[in-house]
């Protein structure tokens, strides 16, 4: 059999009109269209999805960051009290002085770390910087009561409160060791 090009849809002899070809080529293409159109949203809004989590894991790396350098400043300035409040002679050269530096620093990283937005760290910082604030604090004051104390206390006493500060310094020297463990964790691919 032969047929002519008029007859067929597609070049197929499938018994159509020309108008009802054109009305199923319409309806295909209509439904290519959508298919397309859905495939085309789900790719781009999977594109998206795949940016947004990256942007998440840029800024959680970046909180995870600064926390690590305010630690790492925490334990540089507790290492320098430290040395500073090591007797009660330097007790009491430190309370002439007043260690405007040092404590001025110590005020700044208490309050940084108690602003620091926990929002935008992992989940397995929170509890690392939740400690680092929490011994930040306790040294401070810590620090401040020893200053403002020391003439009261008798030698036990103040042994007592350097054994107490030296606790709080391996706390934080501890909290910076948990921060840069997590922290190498995240910074792997």
């Amino acid at each position: 059999m032969t047929y002519a090009v008029e007859q067929t849809c597609f070049l197929f002899p499938w018994g159509l009109t020309p108008s009802e070809c054109a009305a199923w080529v319409q309806a295909w293409g209509s439904i290519l269209a959508i298919v397309g159109s859905v495939a085309l949203a789900i790719w781009q809004t999977r594109r998206q999805l795949r940016a947004f989590q990256h942007q998440r894991q840029l800024d959680g790396l970046q909180a995870a960051e600064a926390l690590l350098a305010l630690a790492k400043h925490g334990r540089s300035v507790q290492i320098h009290l430290g040395e500073q409040l090591d007797s009660r002679e330097a007790v009491e050269l430190a309370e002439q002085g007043g260690l405007p530096t040092a404590m001025t620093e110590l005020n700044a990283l208490e309050r940084a770390l108690a602003h620091m937005p926990l929002q935008a760290l992992s989940p397995a910082l929170i509890g690392p910087a939740s400690m680092l604030a929490s011994a930040m604090h306790q040294y401070r004051l810590r620090v401040e009561n020893l200053l403002q104390q020391h003439r009261k206390m008798d030698a036990a006493d103040l042994e007592a409160q350097f054994e107490v500060l030296n606790t709080l310094a391996f706390t934080l020297q501890e909290a910076l060791a948990d921060l840069e463990r997590h922290m190498d964790r995240l910074r792997r691919p």
